[in-house]
């Protein structure tokens, strides 16, 4: 079972939990489940997300410049992102909130020989891949003791960013290298950007627990989907992925 696949059955998992539970013992200010009294907070979310590069492969591969050169660029690298948030409890675990998301990786070539300056060296191209993303959010909380358990959607847009830059290189020792730019050479371009507008909307459950009245940690499975109707141009052209990850979350506020 793929990576994706398994990240998908966990939040299911969690959210079958989840309606099983309810009929259990609530310890809560009120007699029942449900909050009657709303609540806010703001949260962090730094987040390990494993992203589909099936996209950036595919653009590699049509880009004039970088058809022939190898990167390590696997169905899926590790990611760190981080997110921030806010979230309000309407009574009875109904919330709604926002959330905003970034994230940054860079993928280094294999050294080749090219002409990116006037004299043929040794050289890398670089690739910085940006992806970034946020939306409104939608979750259903049960509490038990001090614990939480919640999921949701969100729904929103987003990019994903490409900055590719070639460097001249020069080996210094034996485990040091010196990267230079040649942005002197003005015939060279350097710097170069490009852009997928991308919809979003993500699938997460998790659990939290009360470390205080106002402090929450929690920690949630996500699965991300993206849809660029036109991806980074002709090179792609429109792209579904679906991006699973997992999310820590810290919550300063009454909802946790």
């Amino acid at each position: 079972m793929t990576l994706y696949r398994t990240m998908i059955f966990a939040v299911l998992l969690v959210v079958l939990f989840s309606f099983s539970s309810v009929s259990g013992r609530c310890h809560h200010d009120h007699d029942d489940c449900g909050d009657s009294a709303s609540s806010s907070a703001f949260v962090l979310m730094p987040e390990l997300a494993w992203l589909d590069n099936g996209p950036l492969d595919k653009l590699i591969k049509k880009e004039g410049s970088l058809k022939d050169l190898s990167f390590n660029l696997q169905k899926r690298n590790a990611n760190f992102m981080l997110g921030i948030g806010g979230i309000h409890d309407h009574g009875n675990g109904f919330r709604t909130g926002f959330s905003l998301h970034a994230g940054y990786k860079s993928f280094v070539s294999e050294t080749f020989t090219g002409g990116i300056s006037r004299v043929l060296r040794d050289s890398v191209a670089l690739l910085r891949v940006i992806p970034a993303y946020g939306g409104f959010t939608f979750d259903k909380a049960y509490h038990f003791y001090d614990m939480t358990l919640s999921f949701g959607t969100m729904l929103g847009g987003g990019v994903s960013i490409l900055n590719r830059e070639f460097y001249d290189v020069e080996e210094s020792g034996a485990f040091t290298t010196t990267i230079k730019d040649t942005s002197e050479d003005d015939e060279v371009t350097v710097g170069d950007w490009a852009f997928a507008p991308m919809f979003t909307f993500d699938l997460h459950a998790g659990v939290a627990f009360g470390l205080s009245p106002l402090l929450h940690l929690g920690i949630e499975a996500v699965a991300l989907c993206c849809y660029s109707p036109e991806g980074y141009g002709y090179a792609t052209g429109e792209f579904f992925t679906i991006n699973p990850g997992l999310r820590l979350r810290l919550s300063v506020g009454k909802a946790g």
